[in-house]
């Protein structure tokens, strides 16, 4: 019956791990080109079809892109103007089935821009999303780039797995152990047993 328990209460734990990392997940985003090199994190919410987060810092000044991903600027190849689409830009590189670049801009003129966007097999900027800064920082050159993004482990789920599997390892130890006592009690017996002859 505790073996039973256990293996139910693994399974709880599993699904509860595999359910939040569905639910919210976070990217960092990885940029190349540019001096400094921006860096990135946005955070997706899957259930809801939003970014609850999206922020990149470059050169000292942060930029929120939040609310711009959740409405992005699309045309050509990109068939809507929605979230999911730029979480599929972000994410894949594409927009819709087309494959897009994946690139980011900033613009000093008249005031501090970042943007990031994609440009199609149309050679039409298809999405793009971007915001002026919102802190200090000192803004002296337009840079370019590329950008990548890559999933975040969420450390949660990684503690929920290995909670559940703390059980296992505990009630394979004690079966293990009370075999290896059977078997010597066992053996204690056939010792003391005289020899027919």
């Amino acid at each position: 019956m505790q073996f039973s328990l256990a293996r139910l209460v693994i399974l709880i734990g599993i699904c509860a791990a595999a359910a939040q990392a569905d639910t919210i997940q976070t990217y960092d985003i990885n940029f190349t080109g540019g001096s400094p090199n921006p860096t990135g994190q946005f955070t997706y919410d899957v259930t809801m079809n939003v970014f609850t987060a999206f922020t990149v810092t470059w050169d000292g000044i942060i930029f929120d892109l939040t609310t711009s991903a959740n409405t992005p600027f699309t045309q050509g190849d990109c068939p809507t103007s929605d979230p999911q689409a730029s979480f599929q830009f972000l994410t894949s590189g594409k927009c819709g089935t087309s494959a897009i670049g994946q690139d980011w801009h900033t613009d000093a003129v008249p005031s501090p821009f970042f943007e990031v966007y994609g440009i199609g097999s149309d050679t039409f900027v298809n999405m793009a999303f971007g915001t002026f800064d919102v802190g200090p920082g000192n803004f002296t050159v337009n840079e370019n780039g590329t950008f990548t993004a890559t999933l975040v482990p969420e450390p949660s789920s990684a503690i929920l797995v290995l909670s559940a599997l703390l059980p296992i390892a505990i009630l394979t130890r004690k079966r293990f152990a009370r075999g290896s006592d059977f078997s010597t009690r066992m053996n204690r017996l056939a010792a003391r047993k005289p020899a027919r002859s």
